[in-house]
């Protein structure tokens, strides 16, 4: 018996929609009065309102290699090459940064 194949469903998204959210715009911070400058790791406790946001801190050029930060309440080391960090959020609509320690070379 010959059944004929199902037809194709095929989406057609416009270029004006989006689909996914898009990539928020990093925030400047500046770790200097904190952290010395000769410090390549700093160790953060990072707390994100609501509780189901996350957020990535990450070092100028070190776009690609930033510290992903889940949940209420994190902690994590994150490399630094100088006084300015830079924070993305998803879904958070306030933080709060806490510097517990810093290493250096």
């Amino acid at each position: 018996m010959y059944m004929t194949p199902p037809p194709a469903y095929v989406l057609q998204v416009s270029a004006d929609e989006e689909d996914a959210p898009a990539d928020p715009i990093p925030i400047k911070i500046d770790i200097s009065k904190e952290i010395p400058q000769s410090a390549n790791v700093v160790t953060l406790r990072v707390t994100l309102e609501p509780g189901d946001a996350s957020a990535i801190i990450y070092a100028p050029g070190d776009e690609n290699r930033g510290t992903v930060f889940k949940g209420r309440s994190s902690i994590d080391d994150v490399r630094v090459d100088g006084p300015i960090l830079y924070i993305k959020l998803y879904g958070a609509v306030k933080y709060n940064i806490q510097y517990i320690n810093y290493r250096e070379p």
